[in-house]
């Protein structure tokens, strides 16, 4: 358990080093429409595309540089102007990607990548302050991944020079997905999934979640959207994954599983909205094994106190 543990301390070290610039661009043709009040919309998994094509093929993601297809549900001059208010009115988005393969001296692939994020329709403060988060956060991404030496790529690189006279198992990837988009009141928040394969049984997951306020696109933390603090919520949440825990089977979850629970900082805990109330996660290896998958709870907006 503990040699899972240190293995997931060291992908989230290497996740967040990463480097290198994408270079090839795709607005993706997905769109989504997000009703009025508390509503959220799953985005899709990586089995769509460019023009609704197959993602999983990158090269065609290169080729389909900037095009867009036809946007299904897209809000008229009306909806933007309701979503100024950031409490009404349809909310809708496209994924962007941005996708690059790297190779070896010899040609040979040796890691593939892939970006998404939302971009936000509408010509409020608020949401172009959003959208250049996201166009900053994947910048962001691209410059890791070209200035760190430990980068996965620079790994993969290192893995490939020693091991393909024995036979190379790779191209290792990374992919981020657009999990989720959900909004409630004047607030949205976004969850970005990621797939990191470094050539084993399995990927490793990792998510990245992030809340806003539409009025004016600031950055917004779990205690500035509630009327609860943070000990509340540590309280809360330490209550609802214990009652997951005991509601599961013993299998499922670390023998020590209640004792971590009982000395994490649980208001620290990723979520994200959906149309009902706020998921909170643990990420694999924290309370339970690999199989077991993300440990969730979802508390309702009602409960959560949504100012």
């Amino acid at each position: 358990m503990e040699k899972e543990r240190t293995a997931l301390w060291r992908l989230k070290k290497r996740v967040r080093s990463h480097r290198r610039a994408f270079a090839a661009a795709a607005a993706a043709a997905l769109a989504f429409s997000l009703a009025a009040g508390c509503i959220w919309q799953r985005a899709g998994t990586g089995q769509e595309g460019v023009d609704g094509r197959d993602a999983q093929d990158s090269e065609k993601v290169r080729t389909e540089q900037g095009e867009r297809g036809k946007e299904s549900g897209a809000p008229g001059d009306g909806a933007r102007d309701l979503l100024a208010g950031g409490s009404a009115g349809r909310l809708t988005y496209q994924v962007r990607q941005r996708a690059e393969r790297y190779a070896a001296d010899d040609g040979a692939d040796i890691f593939q990548l892939r970006l998404s994020w939302p971009v936000l329709s509408g010509t409020s403060e608020g949401i172009e302050r959003i959208n250049l988060f996201f166009e900053e956060w994947a910048q962001g991404k691209l410059e890791e991944y070209e200035e760190d030496a430990e980068s996965t790529r620079q790994s993969a690189l290192e893995v490939y020079r020693e091991s393909r006279d024995a036979g190379w198992a790779g191209p290792w990837g990374e992919e981020y997905q657009v999990g989720s988009v959900g909004a409630c009141r004047d607030y949205v928040s976004v969850l970005l999934d990621s797939y990191l394969y470094e050539g084993g049984a399995h990927s490793m997951p990792y998510r990245e979640d992030y809340a806003f306020r539409i009025s004016d696109g600031e950055r917004m933390e779990l205690e500035d959207m509630t009327e609860r603090s943070k000990r509340e919520w540590r309280v809360l949440l330490r209550d609802r994954f214990l009652q997951k825990i005991g509601e599961g089977r013993a299998s499922d979850y670390y023998v020590d599983a209640e004792e971590i629970l009982r000395t994490a900082q649980l208001e620290e805990s990723g979520y994200y909205f959906t149309d009902t109330g706020i998921v909170f996660y643990l990420p694999p290896y924290t309370v339970a094994p690999y199989s077991t998958g993300y440990v969730e709870v979802e508390i309702p907006f009602e409960e959560a106190r949504i100012k």
